[in-house]
């Protein structure tokens, strides 16, 4: 959808909201860029549709991104209504939510990872997956996702003597693409007070992470494996009340290969 005038409004506006209006199929969501660039998120303003080198003119369109091509192209304006939240709040809890990202450092040497260049060795360990824990107070689905684009980046490493990195996701972070190698359901509390209810998977037969040949600081084939699990709310969003939040919580536990 291409907009007339940008907003400031907009710039608050995350994957995963519902937006109606004119010319959309039901069920129409916002979508973040395949590509991170410009920016990780569907308000696009004041992207170039056409630069001439000649005469130094340019053009720009307003961008708001969506999951799903329009049903048509009406030539006047239209009016399309975003929701910000199921529940009246600040957050979509209908959409994935990230919880623990986990993958090996790209470089090592003398027991200390690093990214890529900053140690000697490209790490060539595997990492072998052992359990995810879920603490939820409402039913949600919970997948495994490899090699995922996240929004993201802020890897950090795992306690001394394991060679891997990890993120601790935000409320606020977003995953698009990747690959489901696993999914479970993680079962909520079914009293009127929801009080957050352990579901536990054991994962030695899922998959073992590895680097690519050359390595890298991104996702698989520009670097290692990327883990994230991930969790989305599967009971009607009604559920989720200002008196009984929707909480979520991870937990993944693994083994290294160390040569």
């Amino acid at each position: 959808i291409t907009l007339s005038t940008g907003s400031t409004d907009l710039a608050t506006v995350t994957d995963g909201m519902s937006i109606t209006g004119t010319g959309l199929n039901a069920g129409t969501k916002l979508s973040n860029p395949i590509s991170i660039y410009p920016a990780p998120q569907p308000y696009q303003p004041s992207i170039d549709s056409r630069h001439s080198y000649t005469n130094g003119t340019r053009q720009t369109r307003t961008l708001l991104l969506i999951d799903q091509a329009p049903t048509g192209i009406t030539s006047a304006d239209s009016d399309y209504t975003i929701t910000i939240s199921d529940t009246g709040g600040g957050t979509n809890v209908s959409r994935d939510f990230p919880l623990i990202s986990i993958r090996l450092a790209p470089s090592v040497d003398t027991n200390t990872p690093g990214f890529l260049g900053e140690r000697e060795i490209i790490n060539r360990m595997q990492l072998i997956l052992n359990e995810v824990d879920i603490l939820t107070t409402h039913g949600c689905i919970v997948e495994l996702r490899l090699n995922g684009r996240l929004d993201n980046n802020d890897w950090q490493r795992v306690s001394n003597p394991s060679l891997s990195q990890l993120i601790f996701h935000n409320v606020t972070d977003t995953i698009d693409g990747g690959t489901i190698v696993f999914s479970f359901n993680a079962e909520g509390s079914s009293s009127s007070t929801r009080a957050p209810v352990l579901t536990s998977r054991l994962l030695s037969e899922v998959a073992t992470l590895g680097n690519s040949i050359l390595g890298g600081d991104n996702i698989f084939p520009d670097g290692p494996d990327v883990l994230t699990v991930i969790a989305r709310l599967r009971e009607d969003v009604s559920t989720v009340t200002a008196s009984n939040p929707l909480q979520l919580q991870g937990r993944i536990s693994w083994a290294e290969s160390q040569a």
